[in-house]
């Protein structure tokens, strides 16, 4: 079998990191796999430095003849049995040529979040009969994408979780947080990966942290973001400043490796209001670091709430912030929660997993 993964990303970040973790663990089970994306982009940097197949074209809309020309080209070229479609404009740009080449090659999309809105277009191309299946990363993806997908195609729908690859954990970065940030050894760290985007909500995250260095008046926390900055850095970082908390929460940027920093983290917060994964909660539950998290993505599917982690509503500053005082003050519920969800993520969520739930639609399509 022949998989070719279309990608129009055009920057970095947790999804991208799934796309080639599965062309791995494909891979491992005989599953041939070819990438087609944007050159330039940090994705295609990524997948050449790993030696995959990848065949990457100029930046430029994906529904130019350009694009579409060499999009046609590499599927006469590589003859795949299934397309698979991991963002929003690889949908279109599969939807655009299939009515122009009329490919006859069946598709899949991985729908890893929900919008906050989507138009008409979107709801015709997510509904186009090319696509045989759209696998969403958790339930509550799912359901939510049932207001875009017609009653009649709801059977198109379902659920794939994603999985953590756990040879890619064991990746090194030697950083040493407390060293680099002059940070001492009775410090809790408060951490997070997650790039500067709306969707994080960076901004509930700085006004956890000030209910509990201010109100609750836990001087020795210590709240660390690691990810890229981004337009949306501008709206959150002046809250540290104003809440006076420049000497609790630690901005590191874009960290190589990050998940090897996660073990030096006392507690993993997620503050996000959407989200697919997100796949760093996968990474902080394989390095057994107790976890609250807004109930979002795959969160409620991995955290059993008060059983091996936390759950809050979106935006619950006030949910968030009592929980997190609870582990704080409680180190041995900590370590519970630790290894608890670490047991959950090696049954239901690894990358083994992925690839074999993802093996199984490809099969559906073909003999569909």
């Amino acid at each position: 079998m022949k998989i070719l993964h279309l990608s129009g990303a055009r920057s970095w970040g947790g999804n991208e990191q799934q796309l080639v973790d599965l062309i791995f663990e494909l891979k491992n089970i005989n599953i041939d796999s070819a990438l087609f994306c944007f050159e330039g982009s940090e994705l295609n940097t990524y997948a050449k430095a790993q030696n995959l197949t990848v065949c990457a074209v100029p930046k430029s809309k994906v529904f130019g003849s350009k694009f579409l020309k060499a999009f046609k080209s590499y599927i006469d070229k590589l003859q795949p049995d299934v397309i698979h479609l991991h963002t929003s404009n690889a949908v279109t740009a599969f939807v655009v040529a299939d009515l122009k080449y009329k490919l006859n090659i069946p598709a899949v999309f991985s729908k890893k979040g929900l919008s906050n809105s989507a138009s008409l277009l979107s709801a015709l191309k997510y509904n186009y009969s090319g696509i045989k299946k759209i696998l969403c990363v958790s339930k509550y993806v799912e359901e939510g994408f049932k207001a875009i997908i017609k009653p009649k195609n709801h059977h198109r729908l379902c659920v794939v979780h994603d999985g953590l690859n756990v040879s890619r954990s064991q990746q090194i970065n030697k950083t040493d947080l407390r060293a680099e940030y002059n940070l001492a050894q009775n410090d809790i760290i408060v951490g997070c990966i997650a790039n500067h985007n709306r969707a994080k909500d960076l901004i509930t995250f700085v006004n956890v942290a000030n209910q509990l260095v201010h109100d609750k008046g836990i001087k020795q926390l210590k709240f660390v973001i690691i990810g890229s900055e981004g337009k949306y850095t501008s709206v959150f970082k002046p809250l540290i400043s104003e809440f006076k908390l420049e000497n609790h929460v630690i901005l590191t940027g874009f960290v190589e490796h990050a998940m090897s920093l996660v073990p030096q983290m006392d507690i993993y917060l997620v503050t996000s209001e959407r989200e697919g994964g997100p796949s760093s909660a996968l990474e902080a539950a394989f390095q057994k670091r107790p976890i609250i998290s807004t109930a979002v993505g795959i969160m409620p599917e991995l955290i059993e709430n008060g059983q091996n982690g936390y759950l809050c509503e979106v935006k619950d500053v006030d949910c968030l912030s009592a929980k997190l005082e609870q582990l704080v003050n409680d180190s041995q519920l900590r370590s519970d929660f630790g290894e608890a969800v670490y047991d959950k993520l090696m049954r239901n969520f690894t990358g083994e997993n992925l690839a074999s739930e993802t093996l199984k639609v490809y099969k559906e399509v073909i003999h569909d």
